[in-house]
């Protein structure tokens, strides 16, 4: 592309062509500037055209504030490469003349360019910040599948294979009702304890009453706000206001709303883990990112379900599984969620990576798209590595890029829908002779060969699939040559796939023309292979072709179709007047012998209706002036939607306009700083929270700094707005980091320890001879004996049932028994006795001691394992292997007591052998369990569940 340009310019102009790309890469010093001046100086001397993208531009002008601000100290001066840099700033803007081409993007309120400044920093309660909004997910999942039956034009969801995450969306018209009825359904779940590792139904009572209000409303009262902050620890805090962030402040419904995968946002491996913005069907963005972080969470969870697992990324998966305390455990859940995965591969024991073909052909088509095996990876690998933030930022905008100089700034665009929202210091200026442009445009549009429409559903009302649309597309008469897909409906098939089966339909066509994964221009013959349409004879034989566009490249693409051929031009979401306009101008006969017609999906032949009320009443048909009409108030609602950020970036720049001209006047620099800087990272409490009667009194809204503002509110009172609402949620922007020097990990191991010698002391051999425990024990200790010096009195408030061999709690030299550490035995062998006594022997004891054993007539030696998967048997009926074995008819053991569940716990057991268990040992341990009898008692628990007390009855 460069070398295009600079020979399309070089040759209209004959000029010189300079090119200076610059970044924050680029490592500045005194000589670098110099050079830089003089070669500016030199390109003015010789009336030379610097070629320079924006973002070039904006970081040159980053750089000099960017040092001199992070440099500052009080009293410090500039330094000399700073100096050289703000003085060469400023001697750019008195000496170049810009134009800006296809200006009406470049301009475009969601470009910025940011540089971060200070130390990365994790997202404020992570990893909870990603896990929790995994688990709202899914339930939002659960919650569209029921209200999609009675609200099938609202929301969409779409089942796939077992274990894999549904494809949702909320649908653009659907109404605010059933977008509360979903948001109230997933509160009412979080309140009911349906979040792990957020236990809402063990707040308090007077809590719980409010907290759906809490979660759901966004000009909640500060009274109700300060109750619940007040009765929750902070790590539950934060947890709540995440959840209020994702369904009172509108997260996930501006996510599965206003965001459609594959055309708003996806993956681009090649920059970034997360997802990213894009700008037409399978076409990222080149730098911008998202600039919310919940919304970029949201993006990224949705992203991964939908696209699956590679196999590298798989393959890393199972090699961090096998790295966790318990594999066994995590893989559990990857296949709870999926019912058909074959028996021989639901035990982990089952999986072997060393073979290749297992993983290819079995592993990879279960695991791929199970949405708990991408949760793991996402929160294993994803969300550590890149859900990074900063605390502040230096932003640039558009603005910065149209400022007021003494030489004009001349745009060029095809548009003008979009001089509303231009910076206010450049004006849209048509040239007399384009005045009608537009018009005539929509009178072709308007001839009778375009009034055709049709509406892209099947037999039960839902949107066709793209095979099933093709079909109808060929049925078209008179036929169809052309595809222009503006509205990007052809989501489920990649452009090759989708020509190929447009192929299959039109035998008498010879190749089809797309572009490809490359952004090229090529040619598919019948039964060939894609060649490049500029070096293919179909490049002069387009008349045996057919053509398909994606939404990409229905602007700026120049075919020379005959005079005869017919389009068809889909319509989708935010589809402007200016988009569906650009796209039909791919026809460039249109209206002299080339002619177009439309298709729409259901939910946009909704809008189309609702758009002309006259057709309603008479069941009239769409025709191209609907359609019009309908891209028209599309662009309105654009324009509205995008009036919020159009006013927070003219308001950040006048701040660093003001900046700058004080600047030069005082040197200061704490102020320059202080007022080019803006945080970055927030706390979730500031993000989500609510603001005090005195905090809201001291702040101002956007829409009151904005109207302060008189070029600002000039164009506010023009467009009719009188609010602004918060435009963070759809902020894009293009970050540029600086990039630090990688530092080698070194680990510190712990240090070498000697083990402990074996050995039986005579305690213990006494207690197997005569079956009683000897009095004054030294080589018999209480079970928790390791645990006193750890927590105080916690080994006289447990069992006097349970006890160890000094063997078994001795593992290394030099460190006394009373004193946990990580050498401890696992629990295996357990001898019980008379009383319910019940003593852990070391393998070492039970090898030497096993004959005397079987010979006592009061003992019995048990293999015990504790329970830490849930396929896993559980041994604590002490049943499993019993020796000597006991009489057939003899009195098994009781159920699972206090000394058996305390004994459980010391082991490390993590499942119950049934929910009596599981209460038995919530009651132990004074963890609080809703029986639903307490609806007269306001129970005292705190956010982890532990029993306080009884406060008394209401």
């Amino acid at each position: 592309m460069f070398e295009l340009l600079v020979n399309r310019l070089s040759g209209l102009c004959n000029r010189r062509i300079y090119y200076l790309p610059f970044g924050r890469h680029i490592q500045i010093n005194e000589s670098n500037a110099k050079n830089l001046r003089s070669l500016y100086e030199e390109c003015m001397r010789e009336g030379g055209i610097l070629l320079a993208q924006p973002e070039h531009i904006l970081s040159f002008k980053l750089m000099g504030i960017d040092l001199l601000t992070s440099s500052y100290e009080p009293g410090s001066k500039e330094t000399s490469v700073t100096s050289s840099l703000v003085e060469l700033q400023s001697w750019l803007t008195e000496n170049t003349r810009d134009i800006l081409d296809e200006s009406d993007e470049i301009l475009h309120v969601r470009y910025q360019l940011v540089y971060t400044t200070g130390q990365q920093q994790a997202l404020d309660d992570h990893p909870d910040r990603w896990t929790t909004t995994q688990q709202v997910l899914c339930l939002a999942a659960a919650h569209i599948e029921k209200l999609q039956q009675s609200h099938r034009d609202d929301l969409m969801y779409n089942h796939r294979k077992p274990g894999q995450f549904p494809m949702l969306r909320i649908m653009p018209d659907c109404p605010v009702e059933v977008e509360q009825k979903l948001v109230l359904g997933i509160a009412m779940d979080v309140r009911n304890g349906r979040l792990q590792g957020l236990g809402c139904d063990r707040l308090p009572r007077d809590v719980r009453k409010i907290l759906v209000e809490f979660l759901t409303n966004p000009s909640l009262p500060y009274s109700q706000y300060e109750l619940v902050r007040d009765r929750c620890s902070a790590t539950f805090w934060k947890g709540l206001l995440l959840v209020r962030g994702l369904l009172g402040c509108g997260i996930l419904v501006f996510a599965l709303k206003h965001k459609h995968y594959r055309v708003d946002y996806g993956l681009d491996m090649s920059r970034s883990l997360l997802a990213v913005p894009y700008r037409a069907k399978d076409v990222p963005s080149l730098r911008a990112e998202f600039g919310h972080p919940d919304v970029a969470v949201v993006l990224t969870c949705l992203s991964y379900y939908n696209q699956g697992l590679t196999n590298e990324q798989l393959d890393l998966c199972f090699n961090l599984l096998f790295k966790l305390d318990n594999p066994s455990l995590e893989y559990g859940e990857w296949v709870q969620r999926d019912n058909s995965i074959p028996k021989d591969l639901r035990e982990l024991d089952a999986v072997n990576l060393k073979d290749r073909h297992q993983f290819t052909h079995r592993l990879v088509p279960i695991f791929a798209h199970n949405f708990a095996t991408v949760d793991f990876y996402l929160s294993s690998v994803v969300f550590p590595k890149e859900a990074k933030e900063f605390p502040e930022k230096l932003a640039t905008s558009g603005w910065d890029l149209a400022q007021t100089k003494p030489h004009v700034t001349t745009g060029f665009s095809g548009t003008n829908d979009n001089r509303y929202l231009l910076p206010t210091s450049i004006s849209q200026a048509d040239p007399v002779k384009q005045l009608s442009t537009n018009a005539l445009v929509l009178s072709y549009l308007l001839q009778p060969e375009n009034n055709h429409y049709i509406c892209m559903h099947g037999d039960n009302g839902t949107s066709l699939t793209t095979k099933d649309f093709l079909k109808l597309l060929v049925e078209q008469t008179p036929e169809v040559r052309v595809l222009l897909d503006v509205g990007a409906q052809m989501l489920e098939l990649q452009n090759e796939a989708l020509v190929r089966c447009w192929l299959n339909l039109r035998q008498d066509i010879e190749a089809a023309v797309y572009f490809n994964d490359r952004d090229e221009l090529v040619v598919l013959p019948q039964n060939g292979a894609p060649d490049l349409l500029s070096t293919s004879p179909f490049a002069q034989r387009l008349d045996k072709c057919i053509v398909y566009l994606d939404d990409g490249h229905t602007r700026g693409t120049d075919l020379k179709l005959p005079r005869e051929t017919r389009a068809l031009v889909t319509l989708g979401p935010k589809v402007t007047k200016d988009r569906l306009l650009q796209g039909c101008m791919r026809m460039r006969k249109l209206g002299y012998g080339q002619s177009v017609m439309f298709a729409a999906p259901p939910e946009i032949h909704a809008q189309i209706l609702n758009a002309s009320p006259n057709l309603v009443e008479t069941n009239g048909t769409i025709d191209a002036l609907d359609v019009l009409r309908w891209a028209m108030l599309q662009t309105c609602k654009d324009l509205q939607h995008h009036v919020s950020h159009w006013a927070q970036q003219g308001i950040e720049y006048a701040r660093r306009h003001e900046a700058d001209e004080q600047y030069k006047k005082n040197h200061d620099i704490a102020a320059l700083r202080k007022r080019w800087t803006t945080p970055e990272a927030r706390p979730l409490e500031e993000m989500y929270g609510v603001l005090s009667p005195e905090e809201r009194s001291h702040k101002t809204t956007l829409t009151h700094r904005a109207f302060n503002i008189p070029e600002l509110r000039k164009g506010l009172e023009l467009m009719g707005i009188q609010t602004l609402e918060d435009p963070s949620m759809d902020e894009e922007q293009e970050r540029e980091v600086t990039h630090e020097v990688e530092r080698e990990e070194q680990v510190e191991r712990p240090p070498k320890r000697k083990p402990a010698i074996h050995s039986i002391h005579p305690e213990v051999d006494s207690l197997i001879r005569n079956g009683v425990l000897p009095p004054g024990r030294s080589g018999i200790l209480p079970l928790f004996h390791p645990f006193r010096n750890s927590s105080y009195g916690i080994s006289d408030s447990w069992s006097p049932l349970l006890f160890a061999s000094a063997d078994f709690l001795s593992t290394i030299k030099e460190f006394p028994s009373d004193h946990l550490s990580d050498f401890m035995r696992p629990v295996n062998w357990i001898l019980s006795g008379p009383d319910h006594v019940r003593v852990i022997l070391s393998p070492y004891e039970v090898n030497e001691l096993l004959p005397a054993i079987q010979d006592s007539p009061t003992l019995r030696l048990h293999v015990y394992a504790p329970r830490i998967a849930l396929a896993m048997r559980s041994f604590s009926d002490l049943q499993f292997y019993t020796i000597p074995a006991p009489r057939k008819g003899g009195r098994r053991p009781e159920p699972l007591s206090t000394t058996q569940i305390q004994l459980d716990l010391f082991a490390g057991q993590l499942y119950f052998p049934s929910y009596q268990d599981y209460v038995s040992c919530c009651t132990t341990l004074g963890i609080f369990i809703p029986s639903g009898n307490e609806s007269d008692l306001t129970i005292e628990v705190d956010s982890d569940g532990n029993w306080l007390g009884v406060e008394g009855k209401e």
